[in-house]
């Protein structure tokens, strides 16, 4: 195990203040938790001459005081301080900090955790002083609640409270030295976090990531340990179980996925286990045949979950009333009229139909008070609408199957006269596949009732239409559809 490599992963992700610092207290490491509280400024910081900490924090304890025990004691200490955090607006807010001084090659050097504190009694915050203190032995080693809170972020994942890689990996060695076999491992990788990241955000990442860590712990057993690995991977320890246990458990996880656990997509892994009987089996290929069967798994199983994922948003559409199914299947139909009119290859006139189903997938995430807004859209609202073609864009991207109407999906909503969005492309730069659904789309649009106004006439849509020729619309597009109007 690489200590050095782990220790780092673990001060990198732990939700929590961690800085290391100089003998005079200058700031020389800051985790990127650090970024999070308010009023603190990593740079400014760094740049600080001297004593660079208590210009952020305001303890009552003396620097050189701090050194002289330090250095006095040659050994490590921790002490616990209630001091104020100074926030930009000018108030401040209760913190503890706990320092530890470490000795490398004689060089003094100070790890910092600053931890957020809950104050009933403002009163008693503020009046709140150091307890910092010294004696021949030891200085402040009495403060078992900071080292228990230490030792908790040391071996649990910030954001889903599971255990991290560092707690699997010395667990792991652990169990392995015993003498009770079997045990088994189980390694889990979460389908589908990129596309919400991607679509979604980070934020409907970070609770889709909470979902399956619940998903998990609910179907393993009491004494089984349960780890985020990193990012969107997870492992199970199964102390004293056999493969029929590790593959009841792996039943189990699957089934809980299929509840509903309010995510964007529905919740699914892929996950693979292995079996260790003896003594003489090494836990490196423990470790790689459940790797090697979980990356099996989802490849066998990654089309059908694509496919699942795609199938569920477009529901959801439907769900939403963005577009009814009578309405995709008009624009099926008179997209491939009018693509059979326009020459269009047999691949091509399939790729049409399918951007006539999944051309407006990315309206998923307008919220509906935008969605369905009867009244003018205010400009922040109008530049939510314009991103839903890139929404779209990745989310065809997920898929292979349906990458092949991705960039017809992105300018959809482009004109010809290059006015339209997300790229202000013109002419014969926009794909026309594209320029051709454009006019079908609205076609079926202004012939369809909306909130904000009433169907138009058949006569007044071919007026609309040939208004916006070589404007909106591909003119030789236009001619070919009022060509075709007396048969649709």
């Amino acid at each position: 195990m690489d200590l050095s490599r782990a220790f780092r992963e673990i001060v990198d992700n732990i939700n929590c203040f961690i800085m290391i610092m100089d003998d005079c207290m200058n700031i020389v490491y800051a985790n990127p938790a650090a970024l999070k509280l308010p009023g603190w400024n990593i740079r400014s910081l760094k740049a600080a001459p001297g004593e660079a900490l208590f210009k952020f924090v305001l303890p009552d304890i003396d620097i050189q005081e701090l050194r002289m025990a330090a250095y006095n004691n040659q050994k490590p200490f921790i002490f616990k301080t209630g001091s104020k955090l100074l926030r930009k607006a000018g108030d401040h807010s209760n913190v503890n900090i706990t320092v530890l001084p470490i000795y490398s090659k004689n060089v003094l050097k100070f790890i910092g955790v600053l931890t957020q504190e809950q104050v009933q009694n403002k009163a008693a915050a503020i009046d709140k002083t150091t307890s910092f203190q010294s004696d021949k032995k030891t200085v402040g080693l009495q403060n078992s609640n900071s080292m228990e809170h230490l030792r908790y972020l040391s071996f649990h994942d910030g954001l889903t409270g599971l255990y991290n890689r560092a707690y699997f990996e010395e667990e792991l060695l652990r169990l392995d030295r015993g003498r009770r076999f079997p045990y088994s491992i189980i390694l889990g990788d979460l389908n589908c976090l990129k596309l919400v990241n991607d679509v979604f955000g980070h934020m409907e990442g970070d609770r889709f990531l909470c979902a399956m860590s619940k998903v998990l712990k609910s179907s393993c057993r009491k004494e089984d340990i349960v780890v985020r690995w990193g990012g969107d991977e997870f492992a199970i320890i199964l102390p004293v179980a056999g493969e029929k246990t590790a593959e009841q458990i792996c039943r189990r996880i699957k089934k809980f996925c299929q509840a509903d656990w309010n995510t964007p997509v529905k919740l699914s892994i892929a996950l693979g286990t292995a079996t260790k009987n003896d003594k003489q089996q090494e836990v490196s290929q423990l470790f790689k045949d459940a790797e090697d069967r979980m990356y099996h798994e989802k490849f066998s199983e990654s089309h059908i979950m694509r496919n699942a994922v795609i199938e569920s948003l477009r529901y959801t559409l439907l769900q939403r009333g963005i577009e009814t199914k009578e309405q995709t299947e008009l624009l099926k139909s008179l997209s491939h009229i009018l693509g059979e009119a326009a020459g269009l290859r047999e691949n091509d006139l399939e790729r049409l139909e399918l951007l006539s189903e999944l051309h407006d997938i990315g309206a998923i995430t307008i919220p509906d008070t935008i969605l369905f807004k009867t009244e003018k859209l205010l400009g922040n609202e109008m530049e939510i609408i314009k991103k839903h073609p890139e929404t779209g864009y990745r989310i065809a991207g997920f898929s292979p199957e349906f990458y092949v109407v991705a960039d017809a999906i992105l300018t959809h909503h482009e004109r010809y006269d290059g006015t339209g969005y997300p790229q202000g492309l013109s002419g014969d730069k926009i794909p026309y596949i594209s320029r051709i659904f454009s006019v079908v789309d609205a076609y079926t649009a202004m012939l369809s009732p909306r909130a904000f106004r009433k169907a138009f006439a058949y006569e007044e849509v071919l007026v609309e239409l040939e208004k916006n020729s070589g404007s909106q619309f591909d003119p030789e597009i236009i001619k070919l559809l009022i060509n075709l109007s007396k048969d649709l």
